[in-house]
């Protein structure tokens, strides 16, 4: 899955594994100054304000 998120142009910046039981996840992230639009962003994209 990982290598299918870096063809979107996300990068691997850490691991995490948020519970002792749970599977290692890959941390990504994609620039977001690169983007045309949310389109772009691919599958999992959630625009939040903060």
């Amino acid at each position: 899955m990982q290598a299918l998120y870096e063809t979107w142009g996300y990068e691997k910046q850490d691991e995490a594994e948020p519970f002792d039981d749970s599977p290692l996840y890959a941390v990504v992230v994609r620039h977001i100054n690169r983007w045309k639009n949310a389109r772009d962003a691919g599958p999992g994209f959630l625009l939040t304000r903060t």
